[in-house]
């Protein structure tokens, strides 16, 4: 009975301590999906571009690709999916001050 009782008291003790202590900054500010300057989006007149469709049609095959497979073979996998992403691609963008 006296086991249970301590292992109680630590865990209560260790829950204080995530409370109090381990609480981190409050984020709340961030959480707003009504911001207009969180996100910005610069599609050409006609919609997204035709590389745009290009990209999200190898992500999609991506993930057929990736199904399966383990923790550690689905990370190697990923990391060549996008190393390789890029090959033989050309991309034209620039910097937009904010």
């Amino acid at each position: 009975m006296s086991f249970l009782i301590a292992v109680l008291l630590i865990f209560i003790a260790l829950w204080l301590v995530a409370i109090l202590f381990l609480r981190g900054e409050d984020l709340e500010q961030y959480d707003r999906d009504d911001d207009s300057g969180a996100v910005r989006s610069f599609a050409g007149k006609n919609g997204p571009s035709e590389e745009h469709r290009k990209c999200v049609e190898s992500i999609r095959a991506f993930g057929q690709q990736a199904r399966g497979l383990s923790k550690q073979e689905r990370l190697r996998f990923m990391r060549r999916f996008m190393e390789d992403m890029s090959e033989g691609r050309e991309y034209a963008g620039e910097f937009c001050p904010g």
